[in-house]
Protein backbone atom coordinates (compact mmCIF):
# COMPACT_ATOMS: atom_id res chain seq x y z
CA UNK A 1 0.00 0.00 0.00
CA UNK A 2 1.23 3.47 -1.08
CA UNK A 3 1.51 6.30 1.92
CA UNK A 4 -1.75 8.78 1.13
CA UNK A 5 0.91 11.20 2.65
CA UNK A 6 2.79 11.29 -0.55
CA UNK A 7 0.03 12.93 -2.45
CA UNK A 8 -0.55 16.05 -0.44
CA UNK A 9 3.28 16.66 0.03
CA UNK A 10 3.76 16.74 -4.02
CA UNK A 11 0.87 18.63 -4.56
CA UNK A 12 2.62 21.11 -2.04
CA UNK A 13 5.75 21.39 -3.92
CA UNK A 14 3.80 21.37 -7.45
CA UNK A 15 2.17 23.93 -6.31
CA UNK A 16 5.53 26.23 -4.25
CA UNK A 17 7.25 25.75 -7.62
CA UNK A 18 4.11 26.77 -9.84
CA UNK A 19 3.94 29.90 -7.93
CA UNK A 20 7.42 30.88 -9.28
CA UNK A 21 6.01 30.46 -12.60
CA UNK A 22 2.42 31.86 -12.40
CA UNK A 23 1.75 32.76 -16.21
CA UNK A 24 2.66 29.09 -17.07
CA UNK A 25 -0.48 26.84 -17.89
CA UNK A 26 -0.90 24.08 -15.58
CA UNK A 27 0.23 21.25 -17.89
CA UNK A 28 3.12 23.05 -19.34
CA UNK A 29 4.55 23.33 -15.98
CA UNK A 30 4.36 19.67 -15.66
CA UNK A 31 5.61 19.21 -19.36
CA UNK A 32 8.39 21.31 -18.70
CA UNK A 33 9.10 19.41 -15.33
CA UNK A 34 8.90 15.84 -16.80
CA UNK A 35 11.58 16.82 -19.41
CA UNK A 36 14.11 18.23 -17.21
CA UNK A 37 13.47 15.12 -15.14
CA UNK A 38 14.34 12.86 -18.48
CA UNK A 39 17.09 15.51 -19.51
CA UNK A 40 19.03 14.70 -15.91
CA UNK A 41 17.95 11.02 -15.94
CA UNK A 42 19.74 9.87 -18.77
CA UNK A 43 16.56 10.35 -21.10
CA UNK A 44 14.24 8.33 -18.56
CA UNK A 45 10.55 7.55 -20.46
CA UNK A 46 11.74 8.95 -23.52
CA UNK A 47 10.09 6.75 -26.63
CA UNK A 48 10.88 6.80 -29.97
CA UNK A 49 8.17 7.17 -32.20
CA UNK A 50 7.40 8.37 -36.14
CA UNK A 51 4.87 10.61 -37.74
CA UNK A 52 3.87 11.37 -40.95
CA UNK A 53 5.11 15.11 -41.98
CA UNK A 54 3.05 15.29 -45.56
CA UNK A 55 4.77 13.33 -47.35
CA UNK A 56 7.79 12.24 -45.31
CA UNK A 57 7.76 10.36 -41.84
CA UNK A 58 9.86 11.79 -39.06
CA UNK A 59 11.50 10.37 -35.96
CA UNK A 60 10.72 12.36 -32.53
CA UNK A 61 9.98 10.78 -29.31
CA UNK A 62 7.43 11.53 -26.82
CA UNK A 63 7.44 10.88 -22.35
CA UNK A 64 6.09 8.43 -20.41
CA UNK A 65 5.94 8.55 -16.83
CA UNK A 66 3.75 5.80 -16.36
CA UNK A 67 6.21 3.92 -14.08
CA UNK A 68 8.40 6.51 -12.84
CA UNK A 69 7.98 6.00 -8.60
CA UNK A 70 6.43 9.02 -6.91
CA UNK A 71 8.94 9.06 -4.12
CA UNK A 72 11.95 9.62 -7.61
CA UNK A 73 9.34 12.49 -8.68
CA UNK A 74 8.88 14.06 -5.48
CA UNK A 75 12.76 14.38 -4.78
CA UNK A 76 13.26 15.80 -8.13
CA UNK A 77 10.42 18.13 -7.45
CA UNK A 78 11.89 19.39 -3.84
CA UNK A 79 15.93 19.69 -5.56
CA UNK A 80 14.38 21.81 -8.08
CA UNK A 81 12.39 24.13 -5.94
CA UNK A 82 15.47 24.61 -3.71
CA UNK A 83 17.56 25.58 -7.31
CA UNK A 84 14.38 28.14 -7.84
CA UNK A 85 14.60 29.49 -4.12
CA UNK A 86 18.18 29.45 -4.32
CA UNK A 87 17.91 31.87 -7.73
CA UNK A 88 15.28 34.06 -5.65
CA UNK A 89 17.85 34.03 -3.24
CA UNK A 90 20.58 35.42 -5.40
CA UNK A 91 18.38 38.26 -7.03
CA UNK A 92 18.71 39.59 -3.03
CA UNK A 93 22.34 41.28 -2.88
CA UNK A 94 23.67 43.78 -0.04
CA UNK A 95 23.11 46.32 -2.21
CA UNK A 96 19.41 45.66 -3.10
CA UNK A 97 18.51 45.26 0.62
CA UNK A 98 20.19 48.69 1.19
CA UNK A 99 18.18 50.59 -1.79
CA UNK A 100 15.26 49.10 0.15
CA UNK A 101 16.27 50.65 3.20
CA UNK A 102 17.31 53.97 1.92
CA UNK A 103 13.78 54.09 0.22
CA UNK A 104 12.21 53.35 3.19
CA UNK A 105 14.75 55.69 5.14
CA UNK A 106 13.19 58.51 2.29
CA UNK A 107 9.96 58.24 3.86
CA UNK A 108 11.04 58.74 7.51
CA UNK A 109 10.79 55.40 8.69
CA UNK A 110 12.69 54.83 12.01
CA UNK A 111 16.96 54.10 11.25
CA UNK A 112 17.32 51.94 13.91
CA UNK A 113 14.52 49.79 12.61
CA UNK A 114 16.11 49.34 9.01
CA UNK A 115 19.85 49.21 10.07
CA UNK A 116 18.67 46.60 12.49
CA UNK A 117 20.03 43.41 10.69
CA UNK A 118 17.04 41.80 11.35
CA UNK A 119 15.31 43.73 9.12
CA UNK A 120 17.38 42.62 5.97
CA UNK A 121 15.96 38.80 6.84
CA UNK A 122 12.60 39.91 7.49
CA UNK A 123 12.34 41.75 3.87
CA UNK A 124 14.51 39.03 2.39
CA UNK A 125 11.47 36.12 3.77
CA UNK A 126 9.02 38.13 2.72
CA UNK A 127 9.95 38.94 -1.06
CA UNK A 128 11.18 35.59 -1.01
CA UNK A 129 7.57 34.33 0.56
CA UNK A 130 5.48 36.44 -0.99
CA UNK A 131 6.85 37.42 -4.75
CA UNK A 132 7.47 34.32 -6.41
CA UNK A 133 7.64 34.52 -10.05
CA UNK A 134 8.15 38.40 -9.84
CA UNK A 135 11.87 40.07 -10.51
CA UNK A 136 13.38 41.84 -7.23
CA UNK A 137 14.47 44.06 -9.76
CA UNK A 138 10.41 45.40 -10.77
CA UNK A 139 9.54 45.02 -6.83
CA UNK A 140 12.15 47.05 -6.40
CA UNK A 141 10.96 49.74 -9.33
CA UNK A 142 7.69 49.86 -8.50
CA UNK A 143 8.58 50.79 -4.34
CA UNK A 144 10.61 53.43 -5.94
CA UNK A 145 8.05 55.12 -8.04
CA UNK A 146 5.42 54.66 -5.18
CA UNK A 147 4.29 57.77 -3.11
CA UNK A 148 5.04 57.77 0.69
CA UNK A 149 2.01 55.92 1.85
CA UNK A 150 2.30 53.26 -0.34
CA UNK A 151 6.44 52.90 0.34
CA UNK A 152 4.40 52.94 4.17
CA UNK A 153 1.88 50.11 3.43
CA UNK A 154 4.74 47.96 1.98
CA UNK A 155 7.25 48.22 4.88
CA UNK A 156 3.83 47.35 7.32
CA UNK A 157 3.28 44.43 5.39
CA UNK A 158 6.80 42.92 5.64
CA UNK A 159 7.00 43.88 9.50
CA UNK A 160 3.40 42.24 10.09
CA UNK A 161 4.57 39.02 8.06
CA UNK A 162 7.34 38.85 10.71
CA UNK A 163 5.15 39.15 13.44
CA UNK A 164 6.89 42.72 14.86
Amino acid sequence: MRDKKRISRILNVLQEIWEYQPDVRFNQLVNNLQYLYSEQNNGYGKRPMTIKDGIQDVSTHYLDFFYLEDNQWEEFLKNYLKEVEQEGLEQLTPSVINEFIQLFKEIGIDEDRLSNSLFGENLKAYLLKKNKGVQIDFILSVIRYSDHEKRRDFFTKIMNEQGE
